[in-house]
């Protein structure tokens, strides 16, 4: 019974008992297909298809410089003198990682969080201080706090990397966003080496049948965001 607490197979369930006795194919069909991605590892399969197509590399390159696009997953909360995290930390943690373990010279953050409480520091700026309390020297760090969206990012990132002269770097966004990211850059005359972070699919969850509900409704979420984002961006010649 464990499984009617989650609130998408509570509402799937009652939405299909309504179908039920209605008559009426489309509702009948839209039941259905919200059964299908309830149930089944379908979402999985689409985050996976967008996750897959940059591996993560076995050999780090020799670059100048790893840019880092911001996702709203780090804030310094002055009030309570915290940090606090989203999932999306991947994305600065193994930055960090890879700065110090691989000598790269340069961190370039770029990103803003709108609407963020006042009690906090900026993203950027809790990085920036999150970097420093972490052994990476301010003369290491460069920070963009106006990008807003991921083409603002790309554009914020080129403009750092020019003035820095670096031409080879690495990208680090989360895995189902990096097909977008790698997009933009490359559009506006930059070559990025792709390092995916933050997956959310692995491929031992394909097939199986060991999660249900609003798990799988998030997973969606992340797909249509991806892939619409990407037509958006397509028809604006962002990419």
């Amino acid at each position: 019974m464990k499984i009617l607490l989650d609130p998408a197979v509570f509402v799937t369930l009652v939405f299909l008992l309504f179908s039920l006795r209605v008559n009426s194919l489309k509702i009948r069909i839209a039941a259905l297909l919200m059964v299908f991605f309830t149930f089944l590892p379908i979402s999985e399969s689409l985050v996976f298809s967008l996750e897959a197509k940059y591996p993560v590399p076995t050999e780090i390159p020799r670059v100048g410089a790893v840019v880092v696009f911001g996702g709203g997953f780090l804030g310094f909360n002055q009030k309570t003198n915290q940090y606090e995290y989203s999932g999306a930390f991947d994305r600065l943690g193994e930055a960090l990682r890879l700065v110090r373990a691989h000598q790269i010279k340069y961190l370039v953050f770029t990103g803003v969080t709108p609407d963020l409480n006042p009690n906090f520091l900026s993203e950027a700026n809790s990085v920036e201080r999150f970097a420093n309390q972490w052994g990476i020297r301010p003369e290491q760090i460069r920070i963009d706090d106006k990008a807003v969206n991921t083409f603002e990012n790309g554009m914020f990132s080129k403009k750092i990397l020019e003035d820095l002269g670096v031409n080879d770097f690495l990208l680090i966004t989360s895995a189902s966003h990096m097909a977008r990211a790698v997009g933009v850059l490359r559009h506006i005359g930059l070559n990025p080496q792709a390092y995916p972070v933050d997956h959310q699919v692995s491929e031992r969850d394909l097939g199986k049948l060991k999660q249900f509900g609003l798990g799988k409704w998030l997973l969606l979420k992340i797909y249509l965001h991806e892939v619409v984002g990407y037509f958006y961006y397509k028809m604006r010649g962002y990419v």
